[in-house]
């Protein structure tokens, strides 16, 4: 069986479309896999990986409904009985970083969202709290994809204005660390398994954070997540993550100093 993700959102496809296809593979009855730009190494175990150049859609979804189990991404309760995460911190572990403190990695995003100014972010001053408060202990990695990147996740990235703090703050961001040839994703594949603590924002950078263990703070304000507790009932079957869900500033403080404390 070929499985299709429909040029669908990166966060549904780690939800619905890779978990199917990998459970065909444990069962033997998956025969290729169909998705978008840079995703082979998402798909590592498909026998024949095709990539599609086209734009995601977040109208998509509607399709996903059709072809597979969990389609209907924002429900209170998934259906387990054709859905198997692959386990990428075993498949991608790796010895390459030499890391001196632990590793905390913050990821962001700044774009409208569902056609509404953007509400599901880290703005500046939080950043700047962040960095300041955990920069003694942590190796920090800031993750905000921009638009030179090259990639596309169904809407445009706007600009948050928070790249001289980090370059003033010297936090390492995903940028520093890609060397030549090497793609984002595989960075994020290969960075990840070093990581046990996530700042990560409502979307795909949570979900994908989530099948990496360890302690992940998600930070959102609006969405049908937040109304279908989804992050309580089973953002931690993706792998094993302690999820803790907040919904404004003074409660992401509040939740990363008992997280991340270190004494």
């Amino acid at each position: 069986m070929v499985t299709d993700n429909h040029n669908i959102e990166f966060g549904y496809e780690l939800i619905a479309v890779i978990p199917f296809a990998y459970w065909l593979h444990t069962q033997g009855k998956l025969t290729g896999t169909i998705s978008n730009f840079d995703s082979s190494l998402f798909y590592y175990f498909s026998p024949n990986h095709t990539e599609r150049d086209e734009r995601r859609h977040s109208r998509k979804w509607k399709d996903m409904r059709l072809y597979y189990d969990n389609g209907d991404v924002h429900r209170s309760i998934l259906d387990l009985s054709r859905w198997v995460p692959p386990p990428y911190k075993n498949y991608y572990a790796n010895d390459e970083y030499n890391f001196k403190k632990p590793l905390l990695i913050v990821t962001n995003k700044y774009n409208l969202e569902w056609k509404n100014p953007p509400a599901n972010y880290l703005d500046v001053p939080m950043l700047e709290w962040i960095f300041r408060t955990y920069r003694d202990d942590y190796e920090i990695v800031y993750s905000r994809f921009r638009k030179d990147m090259g990639y596309d996740d169904t809407v445009d990235t706007m600009d948050l204005g928070e790249w001289d703090l980090v370059k003033s703050m010297r936090i390492k961001t995903i940028q520093d660390l890609k060397k030549d040839g090497e793609s984002y994703n595989f960075l994020q594949l290969k960075l990840y398994p070093h990581c046990e603590k996530f700042i990560t924002v409502q979307g795909g950078t949570a979900i994908l954070a989530s099948y990496f263990g360890g302690d992940n703070i998600i930070f959102a304000r609006k969405g049908m997540e937040i109304k279908r507790k989804t992050y309580q009932n089973w953002y931690s079957l993706f792998g094993g993550s302690r999820i803790h869900h907040v919904q404004d500033y003074g409660a992401l403080k509040a939740c990363s100093k008992k997280v991340l404390s270190l004494s």
